[in-house]
């Protein structure tokens, strides 16, 4: 009996070496028959391609299992965190919960119960057993479908509200959203103390190592309502240095220059004013004026 072929069942199939015998004897007599029927010279070394191997061992199960019941202890289980021990207590054919691990380990994720049918040895019956008892916790894709709610018919464009204020989300929630994790939700969290809040989700771009995939969710879930959320003003007439240069948008050097115009000239009036500051460019003047007060 060929070896290879005896520890290839028991490696992929987690059998006994009696059971894994057994198999190999049944895989050899169905071989030799092909053989016989066909007259194509059969060559041993295809006993150890994986793909043959497992269509005959699949076959040969579905034909001697009653496959429409894998077993009278199945339960509610995800196929992307369930554990291969409780698929084989539930009766799953190890060759199923086999392939089932190997396409986990892949990167593979279920996202529906169909996609279980693409499992290479998941035959009909098998899912049918399997199929009720199911249950896919959401992943992003589902779950923005889910917490989405459309807007009515006659508005503009039946977009899909966005669930929360992204001045008013704590880092716990931020945590759900996918990619972002209790680094990036704090890193969020600070950057908004700084600014003095968001006035713009593109804003989000300028956190530290956010990656734009996670930008383009989280946009997805969040707005931005100046109404209800105003941000912090900053008094450029009475703030001191480092009072200034605490904003993101203000270096050391335009704080200080700030004051010394101020200083100079009296108070500021209007935007105008700040314009006169020689460090001030035009891009800085953009992103700080929602932020100034007078």
């Amino acid at each position: 009996m060929n070896k290879k072929l005896i520890q290839w069942i028991q490696f992929t199939f987690g059998f006994s070496r009696t059971e894994a015998n057994a198999y190999a004897v049944f895989i050899t007599l169905l071989m030799a028959t092909h053989f016989i029927i066909s007259r194509i010279t059969w060559d041993h070394t295809s006993m150890e391609q994986p793909e043959l191997l497992d269509s005959l061992v699949t076959n040969w199960y579905a034909q001697t299992k009653d496959t429409n019941a894998p077993s009278t202890t199945l339960k509610v289980f995800d196929p992307n965190t369930v554990s291969d021990d409780s698929l084989t207590a539930m009766g799953v054919p190890v060759f199923v919960v086999s392939n089932l691990m190997k396409y986990r380990k892949a990167g593979g994720h279920f996202k529906s119960a169909e996609d279980l049918r693409k499992l290479y040895g998941m035959t009909d019956s098998i899912w049918q057993s399997l199929n009720q008892w199911i249950r896919i916790e959401p992943g992003i894709d589902v779950q923005r479908k889910r917490e989405q709610t459309l807007v009515p018919n006659n508005s503009d464009s039946a977009k899909p509200l966005k669930e929360r204020d992204l001045n008013r989300v704590d880092s716990t929630w931020l945590i759900g959203i996918y990619g972002i994790g209790p680094v990036l939700s704090n890193r969020i969290v600070k950057y908004r103390t700084l600014l003095g809040g968001f006035y713009s989700l593109q804003q989000l771009t300028e956190v530290y190592n956010l990656p734009a995939e996670t930008i383009k969710i989280l946009k997805e879930r969040v707005f931005v309502d100046l109404a209800n959320s105003p941000v912090d003003k900053l008094d450029l007439n009475h703030a001191d240095i480092p009072g200034l240069a605490r904003h993101p948008y203000i270096s050391f050097e335009l704080a200080r220059a700030i004051v010394s115009y101020r200083d100079q000239h009296g108070q500021f009036r209007d935007m105008e004013d700040l314009k006169r500051i020689h460090l001030m460019d035009d891009s800085t003047y953009l992103k700080l004026s929602p932020y100034l007060d007078f």
